[in-house]
């Protein structure tokens, strides 16, 4: 996702792929699996050019980190109910 939010345009996976080469870089086979998962979850855009896929952010940053730490923090509760509840209540009020 950092990847697409760094650019103005929509860019294929290899690019993305291109632009998180380094040490400790994610596996390429990682890389081309995300952007297909984010799209059919609604972070991202896509549209066919060619044989490629170009990928853009369906939303600004801060609303996709928001959902998906909403998403994180009900799924949590959902599995281990008021003891997380209660952690996080406990660490608002702080």
């Amino acid at each position: 996702m950092t990847g697409v939010f760094r650019e103005d345009g929509p860019l294929t996976v290899r690019e993305v792929c291109g632009r998180l080469r380094g040490p400790g870089s994610h596996a390429d086979t990682t890389v081309l699996k995300t952007p297909a998962g984010s799209f059919r979850g609604g972070l991202l855009i896509r549209r066919k050019e060619g044989r490629a896929f170009l990928y853009s952010a369906a939303m600004p940053r801060q609303d996709v980190h928001r959902r998906i730490v909403e998403e994180t923090v009900f799924a949590l509760i959902e599995r281990t109910g008021v003891p997380v509840l209660a952690a996080f209540v406990n660490a608002a009020a702080s």
